[in-house]
């Protein structure tokens, strides 16, 4: 079977591409509008259950609540006007979805770049979930505080309009291997990517969340030129909150990232984001789709009908091959979890921990969320043998070519193994 070049997708619900450059740019309204911020309010949520721990799944199950935009009757104060704390950069388009675009913005006091959702009201009374779905992802986002998830600032509302404030990233997974000159990544670049990501997936699956929408393009990068940028997921407008037993039917994602049992509509859970992931391994590792979207790419799906033509799998490990096949599994059960696909071999290696251990170090954060004491004393004797660990100390440097099989141990800083 043939297999297909990657492609940037326009939408969730579509996987015909399109470049960036040929999204418009929306009008600039004349008249100046009123700006309210937008006062998050509980409200009764259907559908949403808990069953790992109940104590803990209550708490959780009222925080995940779908906020209701409540209108203020009186004038905004002048602080938390939109126009008025941010500087909409109307020129720098940093995406578009199915609910609006994504602009760059300034924070005018402390110009620090965000990222800004402009969402037209409009569009709403076309789409009646529309809004359930912008609850729902509010709602998600508000209630997650993890380092590889996009973080939600702020909302604000006028007569037409409703802005979602996050922060900025540089740039997405997809950008990132279609800019290759082979249009793929190598190994080692992939695996560090990958565990990024299965590291913010099992913090959403623990907490009875499933993202429903994993593809390269929700992978944002912190740095688009680095060889090792840390990822956060991003877009949860299909996000569900499901429990461990529990099945859900309504079809979300992307076509080419879905799971055999959405297709089906037979119910899914949490699973179906463990097949994207699959699909992203195969992705990233070959600059190919896995199914031929010039078929009929359901038939392919609910069959897990793919392959691995010699080029360019003949370069790749079997490992990397072993984890894609054991994550498209047509039968739910058969399918790795989160835990088992962390702990798969192919991404059991040092070279691996070292450089999740390095960005870490580099991002300068006070709580490690990739890497961990206990895991340091299970790297410890092989990265002692790879010159990497001496006396209890562990080297480190700014950055590293991904060419090389271990990073270069000139300009390197060293950490008391005893600290961290």
């Amino acid at each position: 079977m043939p297999v297909t070049p990657m492609k940037r997708s326009a939408t969730s619900q579509s996987t015909t591409g399109i470049n960036k450059k040929n999204v418009n740019t929306p009008k600039r309204s004349r008249g100046k509008s009123e700006v309210r911020s937008v006062e998050l309010m509980d409200c009764p949520a259907k559908n949403l259950r808990f069953s790992k721990k109940r104590d803990e799944g209550k708490a959780l199950q009222q925080s995940l609540q779908p906020p209701v935009l409540r209108n203020e009757t009186a004038a905004p104060e002048p602080a938390l006007q939109f126009s008025q704390l941010y500087q909409l950069q109307r020129e720098k388009i940093l995406g578009s979805g199915q609910f609006g675009t994504v602009f760059s913005a300034v924070h005018r006091h402390s110009r620090r770049e965000v990222a800004v959702k402009m969402i037209a009201k409009d569009r709403f009374s076309k789409k009646s979930s529309a809004v359930e779905t912008l609850k729902s992802e509010v709602a998600i986002l508000q209630a997650v505080d993890f380092q590889g998830i996009i973080k939600l600032e702020s909302m604000f509302e006028t007569k037409d309009k409703i802005f979602v404030v996050m922060e900025k990233m540089n740039g997405d997974m997809l950008e990132l291997i279609l800019s290759q000159a082979s249009g793929r990544l190598n190994e080692r670049s992939a695996k560090f990517l990958i565990m990024q990501i299965l590291r913010a997936l099992r913090y959403l699956h623990s907490r009875g969340i499933a993202h429903c929408d994993l593809k390269p393009e929700n992978v944002l990068l912190s740095d688009f030129k680095s060889n090792f940028p840390q990822t956060k997921l991003c877009d949860f407008g299909y996000a569900r909150f499901i429990g461990e037993t529990q099945f859900r039917k309504t079809i979300v994602g992307t076509p080419a990232y879905l799971a055999p049992e959405v297709l089906k509509k037979k119910g899914y859970n949490k699973s179906l984001d463990m097949w994207s992931v699959g699909v992203i391994v195969y992705v990233t590792l070959s600059g190919t789709f896995p199914f031929n979207e010039n078929e009929e790419i359901t038939d392919q799906i609910q069959n897990a009908e793919f392959m691995f033509p010699s080029n360019p799998w003949r370069e790749i490990g079997r490992e990397a091959i072993d984890l894609i096949q054991q994550l498209l599994k047509v039968q739910i059960e058969e399918r790795l979890n989160i835990d088992e696909c962390i702990a798969h071999q192919w991404l059991r290696d040092p070279q691996t921990y070292y450089d999740l251990f390095c960005l870490e170090k580099r991002l300068g954060l006070e709580k490690r969320y990739l890497t961990s004491d206990s895991e340091d004393l299970i790297w410890g004797p092989q990265l002692h043998a790879m010159g990497l660990l001496k006396n209890g100390q562990i080297h480190f440097i700014e950055e590293t070519s991904t060419e090389h099989p271990l990073p270069l141990l000139e300009n390197t800083k060293t950490v008391d193994m005893s600290e961290v």
